[in-house]
């Protein structure tokens, strides 16, 4: 993703700053996964709206 947005000069932004550091992007970009799979995701599985995947030994677990 990152390779994407610096191809096309768009950066991140957070807290009104752009995040210019590949690293930096990196974790913001980890940091929205890991709260969509704990808080997103669970909502639209309740919803219906997606199923509930096996995901026991996924990498998420790792950032818990």
């Amino acid at each position: 993703m990152w390779e994407l947005l610096d191809s096309i000069g768009e950066r991140l932004v957070k807290d009104g700053q752009r995040i210019e550091s590949k690293d930096e992007s990196l974790k913001e970009f980890r940091g929205s996964a890991v709260k969509f799979l704990k808080f997103g995701r669970p909502l639209l599985e309740a919803l219906q709206i997606i199923d509930s995947p096996d995901i026991s030994g996924s990498p998420i677990e790792a950032y818990e």
